[in-house]
């Protein structure tokens, strides 16, 4: 009888990790279909946003312009704000842009090793308008502070935007 009542343990016993690694696979194909979902909307917002800005360049005088002037970023994290260009000329002309990386933040805190960057040229069509990236790194030992920093733009016309990074 000892021999048939321990077979029948082991027997349960490979049952329930069978269904236990099973929910647990259910769990996870669940979780991963649920955050893949809200990468894709995010990427959606993204390419939303941008056509949102190229459609304000092109029904306004201003030659550029920044989607947010204000960025909250946390240390050790990266974060993109975009810059809109028009090209209101007749042919196609160079874009360059210059970034003045923010020395202290307004507390007088130092920046350290985080860095503002953006491409340094793009060529744009006649009546076009291009947005590019700006990407803001934090670096893990820049202090929590607000740090102002300014792009420049030249060749497609002449606009300086500053904006503020505010690190958490």
């Amino acid at each position: 009888m000892r021999k048939k009542a321990s077979l029948n343990l082991s027997i349960n016993a490979i049952v329930v990790i069978i269904l236990a690694i099973t929910m647990l696979g259910l769990g996870l194909g669940f979780m991963r279909n649920t955050f893949g979902g809200v990468s894709e909307q995010f990427e959606s917002v993204s390419d939303q946003m941008k056509q949102e800005m190229v459609e304000s360049l092109k029904s306004s005088t201003e030659v550029a312009k920044l989607n947010a002037y204000e960025v909250n970023v946390k240390r050790g994290k990266t974060k993109n704000i975009y810059f809109g260009v028009k090209n209101s000329g007749t042919s196609t002309c160079t874009a360059t842009f210059t970034i003045t990386q923010p020395a202290t933040g307004i507390g007088s805190q130092p920046w350290g090793s985080s860095t503002v960057k953006a491409p340094s040229t793009i060529s744009i069509d006649a009546g076009d308008v291009q947005v590019i990236p700006i990407q803001i790194s934090i670096a893990s030992d820049t202090n929590p502070d607000t740090y102002q920093a300014q792009i420049a733009l030249t060749g497609c016309g002449t606009k300086t935007e500053t904006f503020y990074i505010t690190v958490e």
